[in-house]
């Protein structure tokens, strides 16, 4: 906290009279430790269909000074597809506990694995860096599997036609490899 100051005035003295020096200031200097910040956790979880992740960080103490800290976006979560998150700096005001850091989410319709997003705390202002200074958080898939299908219900080739291409499609995209078994009859 900021340094804090009581003043002291001297009063109608008996049996006295006043010297030149009625009045005194006495500054109080704070000697407790910055407070701790980081995340609340050091990992979290959120499907890519909801509209943005909610992301805690906090002080182990209320402070009586403004807090801040920089922070970094890595993570094989892509920017401007998958978030929308951008490196900044955290404000937490002074006697402020926790905050939250919004992380807008893009959803996609493509199916895919999870995908992260990790944001590291560094270089804080009145605190020290905590426990949890780096949070990942996992953007989980919920689009489903795509459909695969024969592009043609039938094709014919002559028998000494040599052979034949048959074609598939997907009726959505992947990043995942997509793999089926066949039987021949």
């Amino acid at each position: 906290e900021p340094v804090e100051t009581v003043i002291v005035n001297l009063g109608a003295p008996i049996n006295a009279t006043l010297g030149t020096t009625s009045t005194t200031t006495i500054s109080i200097t704070d000697n407790d430790a910055p407070p701790l910040i980081a995340f609340q956790t050091a990992t979290a979880m959120v499907n890519e269909n909801v509209a943005s992740a909610s992301i805690p960080i906090q002080l182990t103490s209320i402070s009586g000074f403004t807090v801040t800290a920089n922070y970094a976006v890595t993570g094989t979560a892509v920017f401007g597809q998958d978030h929308n998150l951008v490196a900044g700096v955290v404000t937490i005001p002074a006697g402020t506990l926790t905050i939250n850091l919004t992380v807008p989410i893009i959803n996609d319709i493509e199916d895919e694995l999870g995908e992260t997003v990790i944001i590291t705390l560094s270089s804080p202002s009145n605190a020290t860096l905590g426990g949890f200074n780096v949070q990942t958080l996992t953007i989980n898939d919920e689009d489903p599997s795509p459909a695969i299908a024969f592009t043609t219900g039938t094709q014919s080739i002559a028998e000494n036609g040599g052979s034949i291409m048959v074609n598939f499609t997907l009726a959505q995209t992947t990043s995942l490899l997509v793999t089926i078994p066949y039987a021949i009859s």
